[in-house]
């Protein structure tokens, strides 16, 4: 594999991941502006939806980040002079 089909991969598979969030944030916005009441609505043990959506997002954003350190390839090596040393 060329270091540009490598990058090429990894950029790809960056932005499918992004935009798999961005819908789930969207989705966040879009309740948060146009539809408070759900947003307002108790989701579980005294905590309204907003806020567990919100941990969700982050908790997402993790699991999101640890899927693509398992499935990105490694670039490239350090170049020569580096790995003398």
């Amino acid at each position: 594999m060329s270091l540009h089909h490598g990058v090429a991969k990894n950029a790809r598979l960056g932005l499918v991941m992004f935009f798999i969030y961005l819908l789930f944030y969207g989705g966040f916005v879009y309740l948060s502006a146009f539809n408070a009441e759900v947003m307002a609505a108790h989701a579980f043990a005294g905590v309204n939806v907003a806020v567990a959506y919100g941990f969700g997002l982050i908790a997402l954003a993790l699991v999101m980040a640890l899927i693509y350190l398992k499935l990105a390839h490694p670039v490239g090596d350090l170049p020569n002079e580096e790995k003398k040393s």
